[in-house]
């Protein structure tokens, strides 16, 4: 697996589901979930539910990181995984004053 940027896109390439391309104008929330052990960035794309969850063990990882902070809001949270991302991202599509 691996993921790219372009000036208007975001592409995960994964051996299960193939390409994955989001425009960054689809890509309602991104982000970093940190835990005690690990980090994870996450995509979501909100007109798809489509979560992308990328592991820290990535080549690349620091640049992707400043490829997608340069693009859009990036959020930094404290949260420990998968889960917990769902949960944050619900509260925020259900009432986005939040």
């Amino acid at each position: 697996s691996y993921v790219e940027t372009t000036d208007d896109m975001f592409i995960c390439h994964t051996a299960v589901n193939g390409h994955i391309r989001i425009p960054w104008a689809e890509i309602s929330h991104l982000g970093m979930a940190r835990s005690e052990k690990q980090r994870m960035l996450f995509v979501y794309q909100e007109s798809q539910d489509q979560l992308l969850k990328i592991q820290e063990d990535l080549q690349n990882y620091q640049k992707l990181i400043e490829d997608l902070s340069s693009h859009r809001d990036f959020e930094e949270l404290s949260l420990k995984g998968r889960q917990e991302i769902i949960d944050h991202l619900s509260k925020i599509v259900n009432d986005p004053k939040e």
